[in-house]
């Protein structure tokens, strides 16, 4: 598409349509950063991470820049000779990207490494859909740590450089996330506290956190990795089969018999 077709920009400039009036590039840039930074700190609108949300987004970061923040482009856009998605197919892509979430169960879980694998291809998907004429990498990033604390983590925006994001999105272009996910990998926090849950025996009855040992039940310990975790050794047990199929189990509550039947006397100390 030429300047010329383009309706967004003022004639015989490269400058887009703004609401101060600007035509000088580099000055707008600087005013769309200051007006963009002072709305991030702001309550970013919440929603169910589909179309209607990003826009929503959208429509709040940029809103006093550009009268048609919010809306879809109307123009077919690329950068480089990198095509983005055709506009009218917008819809439809947004809508792949929110029900592949809604059977992720929107990425919770406690493994940093898998959550932000999973939020790469998201993200990189968005990424070239690119609803907006302008703006979409910062939206995209706000619409990532809503979707990071809606999976159980904290993600720090400060971790994830300008330079290294625009990267990292060229790249998942070609359907290449590795980058992005190590850009929010490098910026996700784990949960606050260790997070558990008890399998009852059969005929068990309530769990109570204030009693480890009770007989007949077993803590299971979820498996937070990051992404400088070592890896786990193999057990040796055999596998799970489908019907109990439980994270890595801890020993049982109470010893062994043949362990409670060694006298005390006999005990070795551990040193």
């Amino acid at each position: 598409m030429s300047e010329s077709d383009d309706p967004y920009v003022y004639p015989g400039t490269t400058t887009l349509r703004n609401r101060f009036g600007l035509t000088d590039p580099a000055a707008l840039d600087r005013i769309e950063r200051l007006y963009a930074i002072d709305r991030a700190t702001c309550a970013i609108p919440r929603g169910s991470f589909d179309l209607a949300h990003l826009r929503a987004i959208h429509h709040h970061l940029f809103q006093d820049v550009y009268d048609w923040a919010g809306e879809l482009r109307t123009v077919e856009i690329s950068k480089g000779d990198q095509q983005f998605q055709f506009r009218k197919y917008i819809p439809t892509g947004m809508a792949d990207v929110h029900n592949r979430l809604v059977g992720a169960r929107f990425l919770k879980g406690p493994v940093i490494c898998s959550v932000a694998e999973q939020a790469a291809v998201i993200v990189g998907d968005i990424n070239y859909i690119h609803p907006f004429r302008e703006g979409n990498g910062r939206t995209q990033l706000q619409y990532l740590k809503q979707l990071a604390q809606r999976a159980g983590h904290s993600l720090d925006l400060a971790h994830i450089p300008a330079s290294r994001w625009i990267q990292a999105s060229i790249s998942s272009h070609s359907a290449d996330y590795g980058p992005i996910a190590a850009a929010i990998a490098a910026a996700l926090k784990p949960p606050n506290r260790l997070r558990f849950r008890a399998v009852d025996a059969p005929g068990g009855g309530d769990y109570k956190p204030a009693e480890p040992a009770a007989r007949g039940r077993r803590l299971y310990f979820d498996n937070l990795r990051t992404c400088n975790s070592r890896p786990r050794l193999r057990s040796s047990r055999p596998e799970p089969t489908d019907r109990h199929r439980w994270p890595i189990p801890l020993p049982l509550a109470r010893p062994h018999a043949s362990l409670r039947a060694v006298p005390k006397s006999t005990s070795r100390a551990v040193r």
